[in-house]
């Protein structure tokens, strides 16, 4: 197969530099999904998969833990910049959960992907901190570090 063909498989897409600054309405990471067929250019990047539904690994790298993951594996470049390049995000342990509950995560990446919603988002990052066997000592302290 051709690289080519990724483009119209449904894909996460991200900028090769990211800003963590939520105040200033720099979410971090931000990874997009997208089944439209779009093609990214210069400085964005593309992940497919063949094998697990890409919404899946978009919750978990959306998630808190998966914000942890970033500061952990990728390059800062200045106070809050980070280069996401892909020989970064192919060393992030992206867990592979139960079946049911990695329908759980995408039905609710679904849902935010239509309107954005902070119970899902939480839902989301509650589901992620088991899936890494993180207890609520170790979610309390992941949410107040980042």
């Amino acid at each position: 197969m051709h690289f080519t063909e990724d483009f119209s498989k449904p894909k996460i897409v991200y900028m090769e530099i990211q800003t963590d600054n939520t105040k200033e309405g720099y979410p971090f990471p931000c990874f997009s999904f997208d089944e439209r067929n779009s093609i990214a250019l210069n400085t964005a990047y593309i992940m497919c998969s063949d094998t697990v539904d890409v919404r899946y690994i978009l919750g978990i790298l959306n998630s808190s833990v998966g914000r942890m993951i970033a500061r952990l594996y990728v390059t800062q470049l200045q106070e809050r910049q980070f280069r996401m390049l892909a020989q970064y995000l192919v060393k992030f342990p992206i867990v592979k959960g139960p079946v049911d509950v990695q329908n759980e995560i995408i039905e609710c990446v679904q849902e935010n992907l239509v309107q954005k919603n902070k119970e899902q988002e939480d839902r989301i990052n509650n589901m992620v901190y088991q899936l890494y066997g993180f207890d609520n000592m170790e979610a309390d302290y992941i949410k107040n570090i980042l």
